[in-house]
């Protein structure tokens, strides 16, 4: 009652409201976004995104609008005819109309989602808001939040005290001041703002184990009062926008667990609906340094005369301005190349809000530019309906998967989401040129200090017992977890950002192209476009203003300088200027372009930039402005005392003729004199008035060198934008690319740990050394990582060891022969019978590649082999059978498993013949050989699958080192291998076995 009937009812039945057509229609905004907001207030779930939105089309679009059209009163000077009014309201509810159509198509999917029998693969947005805060990049950003309050807080003009003592005082020290380094000093404040609110933010819901993690609670101990005392400097209410010290603090209260159920959420949304109502208004009393009495109005006086209501007019302003100027499509890509700086891209939109103001004649220009018409100005309505379905869209997932996630602790859904919902309010109130690059920081910092929900966390799944004839499986040392309450993990997160690392690695062309398109696009603004010059000319403008009628009036008072600007920018200057510089009056509107008028706000000071390819003609064509401008304003003056003047000599002859009269009394003929002498020392004033329009203060000077970045600083900007641009593609193609990485890839595709990491050595890559056995033969980290499996998987089975084991990979790989040879030689080195057998038909059989023993030197005493199968010399390490395939499906009839003979099987690849699955029933388990860098994902997850399905036992996987060609790295192996002289050993009698590595994902919770 009190959103849709209350509060429009004591808006409309205000002093001085008439009735109009767009009032009517306004009151379907009003009832629109007052239903949608009671919704939201009285949903079962709690909406944060959607009561942000709905709270600021409710008062801003809403309520406002409506007292302005009911009173026809707006905050500021310019007017519109009530066509204009009428669309600005349109197009207002069609923006309300697309975010709720938004808003439901994307609660549908939800609703499909959650009542489907099988639940569906996460989204970007649910893996995005999933994410868990990391303790170590927490910290990381804790201490460089303190760091940057110690170095910048201290170098404020004005010291600490500043900060407390208003906006206005804080920009006029040179924080943020309005000069030309004012991007620099806003990006110090938000610097030193976003990083302080979201370390001590982090700090406060970074989940801890409890009863463990004692370092990371002593230092959360430590941190909070410092990050405590810096939030209360740089976020304080009295030198901070109030939308952001709103953000903070409703961010902060909303990260209290309580006030996320529906009850506390009521409560503290109407306690923001009041603030809104009564408090936002007088909340800019610390803005100013000199402070007025408050003063307090009605809410319709509110809406009508405060300029922070200014929605609403500055959308029927954005109409007369596309209506005028026509739309401009290409502004778009403005607020998504924020950053470019203008010296680079010197036809960059200006700022939205600005545009308008200067299209007004307003002389202060900080106005804001609502999302309804800054796309409005891209494309018309198409543009306003897609812009707010899609914001409506996402706004609607983001509250949905807050809600899925609201029990997990840590997550950006618990922080993320609330400074969104709270900070759209700034986004939508526009303008955006002005607003992306606080919102883009505000959205990185978390996304930094967070990390996938996959890796923050790890805990021990216990391995079903295995039947006591069959090979055992490896337990999985990081099996995700499956309970309700995880583990975190605090020495997980360095392998995370070295795995992330690698994976970036990996694509060492993608960085390089990235680098290369940088340093050219560098080096084409350093040397192929001319060098331009900017030379400037200030103008003291003097007050004009009715001068012959004003009596004590303040100077600034007579003088609109945002007028004086647009007629400084007038097509009578440019002709004017271009006679002075003796061109043709046909380039006054091309000089036009080269010229750049501002002036800082409360000043009388005009500055006339002017920019030519020669360093002379830009300071000629900056004197000429500002000259041409002075003899208009003189004109202007002149002119201006011509109609005074002539209006004074008709009062005088009217009052002579009065005088000649003689019947009048000699009373009234004092008087007629009296008044006569008054208009002839006003003529005298007249004539004598100085209508000087103002004086050159500053002449353009000679510049010495080319406007915007050198050389130097442009090929700077380009290698930092292309190792950007490259790191960004090096990152599309890591997540583009489906194939295996590391070691992390083929235990997430399998579920099954990595058994071994064969690392490449410059013999096994192509053009290499030749041969297929290496242990017993050839040393090297090679032959060790074999001998490591084979220990590993002798340990691992019964006490008599291994029984079958099928060595198979899901696609043709040259380590799968390679692999199964030389573990068949390793289990012989741990004192096992061996019979190697090859089932792979399409090859060519392994035994002509191996160095057979004749049957004549076949020692005695040995057991006789197989049928059909022949010895392998495995050198040191003994002596195994192996027995080649006769292509007739040898894996049909493999052996019995017996437990005095270990049988290697070497089939076919698993996904393209089906002798590797038959052969999977028949052995104790099956060996998945993968690639590095060669082997895709799907693949093994598919091999897995069919493994499992089968009724063979995944044993685990051997990851083969990359063994693409490495020059460099072959070039030098052979070097070393040359010059280095190594003494002469004889080979050990007894076999060597390299016992494994310790595992490095060794978890907290394994420990």
């Amino acid at each position: 009652m009190a959103l849709l009937v209350l509060l429009p009812g004591t808006v409309l039945l205000s002093d001085g409201a008439h009735p109009s057509l767009p009032l009517a229609l306004q009151t379907v905004v009003v009832a629109h976004s007052g239903a949608a907001l009671v919704r939201v207030l009285t949903a079962p779930k709690v909406r944060l995104v959607a009561l942000g939105f709905w709270v600021f089309a409710y008062v801003w679009l809403g309520l406002a609008p409506l007292a302005q059209l009911a009173c026809d009163t707006y905050p500021w000077g310019y007017r519109t005819g009530q066509a204009t009014a009428l669309t600005a309201v349109a197009v207002v509810e069609l923006g309300l109309l697309a975010h709720s159509a938004g808003s439901a198509v994307a609660a549908r999917r939800e609703r499909r989602r959650t009542a489907g029998p099988l639940s569906s693969a996460p989204g970007t947005v649910e893996l995005l808001l999933s994410r868990r805060l990391a303790p170590w990049r927490l910290l990381s950003l804790c201490g460089c939040a303190l760091a940057l309050g110690v170095v910048l807080i201290p170098r404020q003009p004005g010291g600490l005290a500043v900060w407390f003592t208003s906006r206005q005082a804080l920009r006029e020290s040179g924080l943020a001041d309005g000069s030309d380094g004012a991007f620099l000093s806003a990006l110090r404040h938000w610097s030193l703002s976003v990083p302080a609110f979201w370390a001590l933010l982090g700090l406060l819901l970074v989940p801890c184990a409890p009863g463990g993690d004692r370092l990371l609670r002593a230092l959360r101990r430590l941190l909070l009062p410092l990050l405590l005392a810096l939030n209360a400097v740089v976020n304080n209410p009295v030198s901070t926008p109030r939308f952001w010290i709103g953000t903070v603090l409703l961010t902060l209260l909303f990260a209290v667990p309580r006030t996320n159920r529906p009850r506390a959420f009521r409560a503290v949304a109407a306690g923001l609906m009041a603030t809104v109502l009564l408090a936002f208004p007088y909340s800019d009393y610390f803005r100013y340094s000199d402070r007025e009495q408050l003063s307090v109005v009605s809410l319709t006086a509110q809406f009508t005369t405060n300029g922070d209501y200014d929605a609403f007019q500055q959308v029927q302003t954005g109409i007369d301005y596309a209506h005028e100027r026509g739309l401009a499509p290409l502004d778009v890509l403005g607020p998504a190349l924020f950053w470019v700086p203008r010296a680079v891209w010197p036809d960059k939109p200006e700022d939205t809000g600005i545009a308008l103001a200067r299209y007004a004649g307003y002389d202060f220009q900080n106005l804001s530019a609502p999302l309804w018409i800054e796309s409005y100005l891209w494309a018309g309505p198409p543009a306003v309906a897609a812009v707010f379905f899609l914001l409506g869209a996402a706004g609607r997932r983001m509250d949905d998967v807050r809600h899925r996630l609201r029990d997990r602790a840590g997550t950006l859904a618990a922080c993320l989401v609330p400074a969104f919902a709270f900070y759209q309010m700034v986004f939508l109130r526009g303008s955006l040129l002005g607003i992306v690059g606080p919102l883009t920081l505000l959205l990185a910092v978390p996304l930094l200090i967070s990390a996938p929900a996959a890796r923050a966390s790890r805990a021990v799944t216990p391995a079903l017992p295995a039947p006591p004839d069959r090979l055992a499986p490896i337990p999985h040392r990081r099996a995700p977890v499956t309970g309700p309450n995880p583990v975190p993990d605090r020495y997980d997160e360095p392998d995370q950002l070295r795995d992330q690392l690698r994976r970036l690695l990996c694509h060492r062309a993608a960085i390089a192209l990235g680098v290369a398109l940088g340093l050219l696009g560098g080096a084409a603004l350093a040397f192929g476009r001319a060098p331009v010059y900017t030379s400037a000319s200030e103008v003291l403008v003097r007050s004009t203003a009715d001068p012959f009628g004003t009596v004590s009036v303040a100077a600034d008072n007579q003088i609109s300088m945002g007028t004086e600007q647009q007629i400084a920018a007038g097509a009578s200057v440019a002709a004017r200027a271009a006679r002075t510089l003796g061109r043709p009056a046909g380039e006054a509107a091309t000089l036009g372009k080269h010229l750049r008028i501002t002036h800082r706000p409360k000043s009388q000071v005009l500055r006339f930039e002017f920019t030519d390819s020669s360093p002379r003609r830009a300071a000629r064509g900056a004197d000429a402005f500002a000259e041409a401008y002075l003899a208009d304003r003189k004109v202007r003056n002149e002119a201006a005392a011509q109609r005074a003047g002539r209006s004074v000599e008709q009062q005088i002859q009217a009052v002579q003729q009065a005088k000649e009269q003689k019947n009048t009394g000699e009373a009234v003929q004092r008087a007629l004199q009296t008044e006569l002498d008054t208009l002839h020392r006003r003529m005298v004033d007249i004539k004598s008035r100085d209508t000087d329009g103002g004086y050159v203060v500053r002449h353009g000077a000679v510049p010495t060198r080319p406007a915007g970045p050198g050389r130097p600083a442009l090929l700077a900007l380009g290698g930092a934008s292309g190792i950007a641009l490259g790191i960004l593609l090096a990152w599309l193609c890591s997540a583009l690319d489906t194939r295996v990485r590391s070691a992390g890839d083929v235990r997430a595709a399998l579920r099954t740990p990595v058994l071994g990491l064969l690392p490449a050595e410059p013999g096994d890559e192509p053009g290499g050394e030749p041969g297929l056995l290496k242990v017993g033969h050839r040393g090297g980290d090679r032959a060790e990582s074999h001998r490591a499996l084979a220990y590993r998987l002798h340990r691992t089975g019964s006490s008599g060891g291994p029984g079958g084991i099928l060595v198979v990979a899901p696609r043709r790989d040259a380590a799968t022969e390679e692999i199964a040879v030389n573990l068949a030689a390793a289990l012989t080195e741990c004192g096992r019978e061996v019979q190697l057998v090859d089932a792979d038909t399409d090859t060519p059989p392994v035994t002509a590649r191996l160095p057979l023993l004749p049957d004549e030197a076949r020692p005695s005493g040995q057991p006789a082999l197989p049928e059909g199968s022949r010895l392998v010399d495995a050198g040191t390490a003994g002596h195994f059978a192996c027995r080649a395939g006769d292509g007739t499906g040898t894996v049909h009839r493999l052996p019995a498993a017996s437990k005095a003979r270990t049988t290697v099987v070497l089939a076919r690849p698993l996904l393209e013949h089906a002798d590797a699955l038959s052969a999977a029933q028949r052995v104790d388990g099956v060996l998945l050989v993968a690639g590095l860098g060669t082997t895709r994902r799907e693949d093994l997850r598919r091999a897995a699958e069919l493994i499992d399905c089968s009724g063979g036992t995944l044993l685990g996987a051997v990851l083969d080192g990359d063994r693409r060609p490495d020059r460099l790295r072959s070039a030098l192996a052979a070097l070393r291998s040359r010059t280095a002289r190594r003494p002469a050993t004889t080979p050990p009698d007894s076999p060597v076995v390299t016992l494994p590595a310790q595992d490095e994902t060794l978890t907290a919770a394994r420990r």
